[in-house]
């Protein structure tokens, strides 16, 4: 069972979300409100994490939004292969060779934080 604390927090995160996909599509929380069919303070109460958006509305932003619904769901609720997935898809943006240094950046960064613990 989720305790009310991680409820809130999956909400926080989801809608901070919501927010990143819908700036980056360069729309204003009043465009995706209209389309929504929903008043601005409800667009505005989802990305705050204040209102939990249904699975039903989830799928509709993600199609405004240009988005699948992994990538806002994503966020909300990470865990290793989503976090693997995020840093493969950044890495797919950069050439070999820039890959290959943030390859071998990443590895000596998790060496040094395993001598740490």
């Amino acid at each position: 069972m989720v305790r009310d604390m991680d409820k809130q927090n999956i909400k926080l995160k989801l809608g901070k979300s919501i927010a990143k996909a819908r700036i980056a599509q360069g729309m204003t929380q009043e465009a995706v409100a209209a389309k929504l069919e929903i008043g601005n303070e409800a667009m505005s109460r989802i990305e705050r994490g204040i209102v939990e958006p249904s699975i039903t509305r989830i799928f509709e932003l993600a199609k405004i939004l240009n988005c699948d619904v992994q990538t806002l769901l994503g966020e909300a609720t990470p865990n290793l292969n989503d976090k693997v997935l995020e840093l493969s898809q950044k890495m797919e943006q950069l050439n070999t060779q820039e890959q290959g240094f943030v390859h071998l950046q990443s590895l000596q960064l998790i060496e040094q934080l395993q001598r740490y613990k």
